[in-house]
């Protein structure tokens, strides 16, 4: 069987706020969670219209932010 790897993305910027609240901490919370389950077999990359608030999870090789601005 070929290696396989599952790749998910996420929009993050509702958890990407300066003082999050409601559906913010919602999603703050599942970026934590999915950040302790991050693999190499299970990948996730977080989409953000704005750089990462410090408080969000660090960065590693399975789970990681991509920059998408609006035009």
């Amino acid at each position: 069987f070929a290696k396989r790897i599952m790749n998910i993305g996420v929009d993050g910027n509702e958890a990407n706020v300066a003082e999050p609240v409601g559906v913010s901490v919602y999603t703050l919370n599942h970026l934590r969670y999915f950040h302790l389950k991050a693999t190499p077999k299970l990948k996730f990359i977080i989409f953000l219209r704005e750089k990462p608030r410090p408080f969000l999870p660090e960065e590693n090789e399975n789970f990681r932010y991509d920059a998408v601005f609006s035009i």
